[in-house]
C-alpha cells in the first residue's frame, strides 16, 4: 500500500491537484508494522475535500490520513 500512495503522491504533485498529507501519509505506510489496515473513505456532499483514513487492524489507532481538497485547477 505506501508503494502505491508514493505514486500516487507524485502523480498529484505533477498535476497540481491541491491535497493535504500525501507526502506525510506515504512516509507513514511505509513505517507502519501492520502488514494490514482499515481503510475509510469520507467525501463531502460535492465531492470536495475526500480524505482517507488508514485505521490499525484491530485497534483505533490512526496510522495515516490524507486529502484531496478539490478538483485540478484550470491550466
Amino acid at each position: 500500500m505506501a508503494t502505491i500512495y508514493r505514486r500516487r503522491a507524485s502523480h498529484v504533485a505533477r498535476i497540481g491537484l491541491p491535497t493535504l498529507g500525501f507526502d506525510e501519509a506515504a512516509q507513514q505506510l511505509t513505517a507502519t508494522e501492520h502488514r494490514t489496515l482499515r481503510l475509510i473513505g469520507i467525501e463531502a456532499a460535492g465531492g470536495h475535500p475526500s480524505c482517507v483514513v488508514f485505521l490499525a487492524p484491530d485497534e483505533p489507532t490512526v496510522i495515516a490520513s490524507l486529502a484531496v481538497l478539490g478538483p485540478v485547477p484550470p491550466a
